[in-house]
């Protein structure tokens, strides 16, 4: 099992975890705070709905900071292989296989980065289905390259535009369906780690949306 399943089967057991203890705990405040407008005066009845709210938060934080820890875990990634793992997880998604096509993609044997597999692979899918809610294309044709600078790789994601459908209009879907899940998965730092832009080309109704990578943390 690859470090990407691991960390989404983490990602459910915290999340169950938390769920199973706040259901019980949830009950306990409920019934306390049905019981004190009968007993406003008791003073028992505050104590156990301030305890009560108080595991609540911790078991909030202690979530959050398992989540943030999991998202943020860096981890050399060789790229030829994450390529790989990440068009085997899109295929399954029958419109991503209906509606997308990859071309043909090169990636050098030896490109890594010191990176969160878990944090790339959640933006660059994110990106892809920012590009399915924009098109109007029956098919997007898809060309991603990998470039590689002293201090990031670049991949990059040539496309056509549809029409109506301009840069910023997707960057902009990106970054709100980002935002959508950042609490979620502790998404809170993912611009540390991989940032967006856009590269013009010759053609008017083309463009290169790049996902900067930090080769290092």
């Amino acid at each position: 099992m690859n470090s990407r399943f691991e960390a989404l089967n983490m990602h459910r057991l915290i999340a169950g975890l938390t769920h199973n203890l706040n259901t019980p705990l949830n009950l306990i405040l409920g019934y306390a705070q049905q019981l004190q407008k009968t007993y406003p005066e008791d003073p028992y009845l505050q104590k156990i709905i301030d305890a009560g709210l108080r595991i609540d938060q911790q078991l909030n934080d202690t979530s959050q900071a398992l989540q943030t820890r999991l998202i943020q875990k860096t981890e050399s990634i060789k790229l030829d292989e994450w390529w790989k793992r990440e068009q085997s997880f899109l295929s399954s998604d029958l419109r991503i296989k209906r509606e997308i096509v990859f071309e043909s993609v090169s990636v050098p044997a030896e490109l890594f980065v010191v990176n969160s597999e878990l944090m790339l692979s959640l933006v660059f899918e994110n990106v892809v289905y920012s590009i399915l809610e924009l098109k109007t294309e029956p098919c997007v044709r898809i060309r991603i390259s990998f470039e590689e600078c002293r201090i990031q790789v670049i991949v990059k994601i040539a496309l056509h535009l549809p029409n109506g459908m301009n840069a910023p209009n997707l960057i902009e879907n990106i970054e709100s369906r980002l935002e959508s899940i950042k609490d979620s998965w502790g998404l809170q730092d993912w611009q540390d780690l991989v940032k967006l832009g856009t590269e013009p080309t010759s053609e008017a109704d083309s463009m290169h949306l790049c996902l900067y990578i930090l080769r290092e943390q």
